[in-house]
């Protein structure tokens, strides 16, 4: 889904015999980009963080792992604030 760049589907509760995980912090914040992002293309990202394609594109993959700045940015860019919790 991901490097196709297929929309996230919501998530949905858990039914007999599925089962839920947490992905780490990486892909977390890759869905949540990705999904923040919504139609708007990655050209139209990397303009409003005022950025290349390749560094847009690279918020969106979870093997990179992104700053809290540019995440912070990037959520900002998206009309969004960036929010951590521990659990």
């Amino acid at each position: 889904m991901l490097d196709e760049n297929e929309p996230i589907p919501d998530p949905f509760p858990a039914g007999d015999g599925l089962y839920l995980i947490a992905p780490d912090a990486r892909t977390q914040a890759t869905l949540l980009i990705r999904r923040a992002r919504g139609d708007r293309s990655l050209a139209e990202l990397a303009r409003s963080l005022q950025t290349f394609w390749p560094a847009a594109q690279r918020l969106e993959n979870p093997r990179h792992s992104p700053t809290l700045r540019q995440l912070e940015h990037a959520a900002s860019a998206l009309g969004k604030r960036l929010v951590l919790a521990l659990e």
